[in-house]
């Protein structure tokens, strides 16, 4: 699992460096170059050659990876094409790296045409804490809330509705309170009126019994 860059380099040209793309600061192992030197647009001979690849970071500090190195170096395929895989010390400060490939023999050193990479610090870190559905979550709350409302204003209402019903209620009570003390007003009425008309109107037993008292003496 590796980025491959394959590119060319003209060993007489040196402007412009030749842009070939980024890479992210703590990948490791991954970042492969396939470089291929061209003099005229041929091959350029790498046999029984030293091959470096010298890289400046933005810091200013400068690294080199050979062909002699013991822990992963450079190799050189039977086509002459250079095969490195980049370490992490060779692109470990954010912004331009530069690069160039040096080669060297018994008497000569041969430097060629510039290339390019942009770095950039990788999204995450140490203190990258791990995603949770936290959108969802934040959703079934609102939700749980927008229910809890709607609840509360039924409460609400029914509470409203059950006022009213004890109020109608007690108006209810209150007339019918009201038209049993109009009846017993209205009874106790008639009986004082009959009363009277008794007493007015005499009775005919008691004229009776004085007009026989009379007769006896």
């Amino acid at each position: 699992m590796s980025k491959v860059y394959e590119f060319s380099l003209d060993i007489k040209r040196q402007s412009p460096s030749v842009d070939v793309g980024e890479l992210v600061m703590g990948d490791k192992d991954s970042n492969v170059l396939k470089i291929k030197l061209l003099d005229n647009k041929a091959i350029y001979p790498l046999t029984d050659k030293q091959v470096s690849v010298v890289f400046r970071k933005a810091d200013d500090t400068t690294v080199m990876q050979s062909t002699d190195d013991e822990d992963a170096p450079i190799t050189v395929s039977p086509t002459h094409e250079i095969l490195c895989v980049m370490k992490t010390n060779s692109f470990s400060a954010y912004g331009q790296l530069y690069g160039e490939v040096v080669v060297r023999d018994a008497t000569t050193v041969l430097t060629s045409q510039p290339f390019t990479f942009w770095v950039r610090e990788p999204l995450g870190g140490d203190d990258t804490i791990t995603s949770t559905n936290e959108f969802p979550i934040l959703l079934q709350v609102l939700r749980d809330e927008a229910d809890r409302k709607e609840a509360e204003a039924a409460r609400v209402v029914a509470e409203g509705l059950r006022d009213e019903a004890e109020r109608a209620r007690e108006l209810a009570e209150g007339l019918r309170e009201a038209a049993e003390r109009g009846r017993e007003e209205l009874r106790a009425t008639l009986e004082d009126i009959f009363l009277d008309m008794t007493i007015d109107e005499g009775s005919p037993f008691e004229d009776d019994e004085v007009e026989g008292d009379e007769i006896e003496a």
